[in-house]
């Protein structure tokens, strides 16, 4: 859909098959949203792929919604967003994170590129911005979407588009701007039975195990122990949790998203 909703603590432990969102964002700017994030100081950010890659007119672009308009959603759910970016480089970006610095990691799934805007870019709308830094991988990204940095600043890839997650090692990434080709440090692959199929969403636990999910058959989420991801392999997950049917649904079904 073409909004961004809020579910209260409650609403998730009770359990509700058709919840109302306790809050909804009902920007008149949404094209087609996809992830969205947190920035240090509180303020949202979506990541919307727009509507051209549809046929559509609306452009890709990065929002921001202050603390300010998320307090005021109760009396305006539709506010224009504080920031909008867009740039030419995007193609349909669809996830994003904050390293310590406040820089903005941008994975790009039709660009097959991650983009990286620093704290002055994005402080201030522009119409067309071009990223600090323009980082495409060999071998190439097949449409990256999971993004996640682990504790000590390694880059982790999820190539949606294949059986794939990159591992880049802090020391290789770019520390100044400018386009970049990086090679992976560490690859993860499918071991033939399914671990790695079309990998979505990537996230650390508080132990250092990496979990993706995978929106492709066998649709499961995996985990994988920080001593699988040291070195280039096809590992077996340490845990995978298949899906189940519950009443009419499935708890796994193509799935996307995954937090702590």
């Amino acid at each position: 859909g073409t909004n961004v909703v809020e579910f209260t603590p409650s609403q998730l432990t009770a359990g509700n098959p058709d919840p109302a969102p306790h809050l909804s964002i009902n920007s008149s700017v949404f094209g087609a949203p996809q992830g969205v994030t947190f920035d240090a100081a509180g303020n949202l950010w979506v990541i919307d792929g727009g509507t051209v890659a549809a046929g559509g007119t609306m452009p890709p672009a990065l929002f921001e919604f202050t603390v300010a308009q998320l307090n005021n959603l109760g009396t305006n759910n539709a506010p224009m967003p504080n920031v909008t970016i867009n740039s030419t480089l995007f193609a349909f970006p669809q996830q994003a994170v904050f390293d310590p610095n406040g820089n903005l990691w941008l994975s790009d799934n039709g660009a097959n590129s991650v983009f990286v805007l620093t704290p002055q870019q994005l402080a201030q709308s522009s119409a067309n911005v071009s990223p600090a830094v323009s980082i495409a991988s060999n071998p190439a990204f097949q449409g990256p979407l999971g993004i996640i940095f682990d504790s000590v600043g390694n880059l982790y890839i999820a190539n949606n588009a294949t059986t794939t997650i990159f591992k880049f090692n802090n020391n290789t990434l770019p520390t100044r701007g400018g386009n970049y080709t990086l090679t992976p440090s560490v690859t993860l692959s499918d071991n033939g039975n399914g671990s790695i199929q079309g990998p979505w969403a990537l996230a650390f636990d508080t132990k250092g195990d990496l979990w993706s999910s995978n929106a492709n058959a066998p649709n499961t989420i995996v985990e994988f122990t920080p001593n699988q991801l040291i070195s280039t392999s096809s590992p077996t997950p340490a845990i995978t949790l298949n899906s189940v049917p519950v009443g009419m649904n499935q708890t796994l079904a193509e799935p996307n998203g995954i937090a702590f």
